[in-house]
């Protein structure tokens, strides 16, 4: 019965069986089988029967099945690692595109902190304060050159401005902008922080037995100044630049009025032009003709900074002034510029 069953399987296969089962006579070779076969050495050897034991029939023990080997013609000219390479190729590639991430990722980090090393680096060497607390202040407490005390006193911005000068004096590597500006913003930022300090108060010289300006009393890094001492010992001779005494301010009613902003080196050429114009046109501090000239004792004070004076008031007066014209001098009021 299983004998039987075999053969008649066998039989049902295709003809390449039995040529590969054929076996070759006396008279042939085996070249001669083979060109009677009209299928080659690879389709026989693809067509091998290979006997399995079907264990899925409980009807009748241990039938065996045959099952063909794919041909290998479809196959032979595919390597057998191909698969493999084009995945490790893929994968080379997106390890590459990884890496190549990876590392743009690393340049862009250290150029950032390349960047920020400079810009702490930068500010470690100039040590240049910023004066936007002192802006801010001036222009919420200062109208038209009338200062509201009790706000500032008020204010604790002010301590952390005057904080921030202290702890960052004028160094050589400064421009001179830079220098001067923060020399004006300080002297009069700590008159207004004398002023607070004894507030109310009706003038700058109820204080200190009427001598104000010669208490050393500020600090600026290591050492002491006296407001006379950053007016006449550093602006004046430093900078030698006339328009100061219109930037500078002395808490009195007669003072060229404080600008209600900050001076900074961007800023400075033009607020001191701006300033010196104001004041010198103001008739509540000069009254100018072309003949006479009625001038606010700064003038008198401080003759040696301007020059020919009449030369220097006829550059800002909006009024021509004669090369003749009689020079006076107005009181000066102490009382407090205060609003």
């Amino acid at each position: 019965m299983k004998v039987s069953r075999l053969v008649l399987i066998i039989g049902l296969l295709s003809p390449a069986f039995h040529f590969a089962c054929k076996p070759v006579s006396g008279n042939e070779t085996a070249e001669q089988t083979e060109s009677n076969s009209f299928m080659d050495s690879e389709t026989i050897e693809s067509s091998e029967i290979v006997l399995v034991q079907d264990t899925d029939s409980y009807d009748e023990p241990m039938i065996n099945k045959p099952i063909a080997v794919p041909d290998k013609r479809h196959v032979k000219n595919v390597e057998p690692t191909s698969i493999e390479t084009i995945t490790d190729d893929t994968a080379l590639n997106d390890n590459e595109a990884v890496e190549s991430e990876l590392v743009n990722s690393d340049i862009e980090g250290n150029t950032n902190e390349i960047e920020e090393n400079n810009n702490v680096l930068e500010a470690e060497i100039l040590k240049t304060p910023n004066h936007a607390i002192w802006n801010a202040l001036l222009n919420k407490y200062v109208k038209a050159g009338k200062v509201d005390y009790a706000s500032f006193k008020k204010d604790t911005d002010l301590e952390k401005y005057l904080d921030l000068l202290a702890n960052n004096p004028p160094e050589s590597s400064w421009s001179r902008d830079e220098q001067l500006a923060y020399w004006i913003n300080a002297y009069n930022a700590f008159t207004i922080k004398l002023i607070v300090d004894n507030y109310p108060v009706k003038s700058i010289m109820d204080l200190h037995n009427g001598k104000p300006w010669d208490v050393k009393w500020i600090n600026l890094g290591s050492k002491s100044y006296s407001l006379n001492q950053i007016e006449n010992d550093i602006i004046r001779p430093q900078f030698k630049e006339p328009r100061i005494h219109f930037a500078v301010n002395c808490a009195a009613k007669s003072c060229p009025p404080i600008a209600n902003e900050a001076f900074t080196a961007a800023n400075l050429e033009q607020l001191l032009e701006k300033q010196t114009i104001a004041f010198i046109n103001d008739t509540n501090y000069n009254t100018i003709s072309s003949g006479k000239v009625n001038l606010s004792k700064i003038f008198e004070w401080y003759a040696s900074d301007f020059g020919s004076l009449i030369d220097f008031i006829s550059k800002y007066s909006e009024k021509s002034v004669s090369s003749k014209a009689s020079i006076s001098y107005m009181e000066y009021d102490w009382a407090l510029n205060g609003r």
